[in-house]
C-alpha cells in the first residue's frame, strides 16, 4: 500500500515499532488503523483544540502521532487517559467479562512507568492515570480537535464521547478503534445509540475503526 510507504508516515510508524520491540513486544501490524489516526491528527491541526486519547496501552499510536506531527513544534496539548494496568473489571458488562479478563492477562500488564519514560521527550503530552470517566474532569480541557477512543469496553467509551462531545470543535474528528469488529459489538451498539440521539452517524471503515466528524 503506497500510503504506508510515504516517507513521513513510514518513519513515524517505524519509531513506534522500534519502541514496542525494545519492550520485547511484536510488531502490531496495524498500519491501516495508524494511517487513519495520522490523517485525523493532521486534519485536527487545522482546528482549535487539544488532542485526547482514551485507552492508551503502551502508547504506540500516540507515539507515532507525536513523531508524525513533530508534536513539540505544535501549540497543542495531548492528554492520554488510561489505567495503564488493564481494562477495569468493574466496568465490564456480563457479556464482555470473559474475553476482556483474558485480554488483561495476555496483553495489559502494569505499564505506567514505561509509558511515562516513553513520552518524556514530549512535554506537551500529559498522562492521566485512572478509570474513565472519573479522570476526565481532573484536567482542564475546553476544546478538543482530535479524539481517539480505544478502551475495549462499552461503558467508559460511551462516557468519554458524552463528556467530550460538547467540547469538540466544528470539524473535529473522533476515531473509535474497536467499532467495526464483532468482538466489540456491544461498543458499536451503544455508540450508535449515542449517535442517533445526536443526529449523526458513525462511518465504519475497512480498518474496523469507526469515524465521526463533529459538525
Amino acid at each position: 500500500m503506497r500510503a504506508f510507504e510515504e516517507p513521513h508516515f513510514a518513519r513515524a510508524n517505524a519509531e513506534g515499532v522500534k519502541y514496542l520491540r525494545s519492550l520485547g513486544l511484536p510488531e502490531p501490524e496495524i498500519e491501516w488503523r495508524t494511517h487513519i489516526l495520522c490523517w485525523a491528527a493532521r486534519h485536527a491541526l487545522r482546528l482549535e483544540g487539544d488532542f485526547v486519547e482514551c485507552g492508551v496501552g503502551y502508547g504506540f499510536s500516540s507515539l507515532v502521532l507525536c513523531h508524525y506531527l513533530d508534536f513539540n513544534s505544535t501549540h497543542r496539548r495531548f492528554f492520554l487517559f488510561d489505567t495503564f494496568a488493564g481494562i477495569p473489571e468493574a466496568q465490564m458488562s456480563a457479556t464482555e467479562r470473559t474475553e476482556r479478563l483474558s485480554d488483561n492477562r495476555q496483553m495489559y500488564p502494569e505499564c505506567f512507568s514505561t509509558v511515562v519514560n516513553t513520552f518524556e521527550p514530549f512535554p506537551k503530552v500529559q498522562l492521566v492515570r485512572g478509570c474513565v470517566p472519573q479522570t476526565l474532569s481532573q484536567v482542564e480541557i475546553s476544546k478538543v480537535s482530535y479524539l481517539h477512543i480505544d478502551m475495549n469496553i462499552a461503558a467508559p467509551e460511551l462516557a468519554a464521547i458524552e463528556y467530550f462531545w460538547p467540547k469538540l470543535t466544528p470539524g473535529a474528528v473522533v476515531v473509535f478503534d474497536d467499532y467495526g469488529w464483532e468482538k466489540y459489538a456491544e461498543q458499536q451498539q451503544i455508540l450508535d445509540a449515542f449517535a442517533r440521539r445526536e443526529g449523526v452517524m458513525i462511518a465504519t471503515l475497512a480498518s474496523g475503526q469507526g469515524l465521526l466528524i463533529k459538525s
